[in-house]
């Protein structure tokens, strides 16, 4: 699974920037074999 911010919004307050704490419920549910972050700028996390 690849989780990105993208560019689907102009609206950077929707989860587009800063850390992922937000989502590590979510994170922890997923039965994936692989999960990708991105962590090279600061509005990748």
């Amino acid at each position: 699974m690849h989780v990105c911010r993208g560019n689907w919004t102009c609206d950077e307050t929707v989860l587009l920037e800063g850390a992922y704490d937000r989502l590590g419920q979510f994170f922890d549910s997923l039965d994936v074999d692989m999960l990708a972050l991105e962590f090279s700028t600061s509005r990748a996390g």
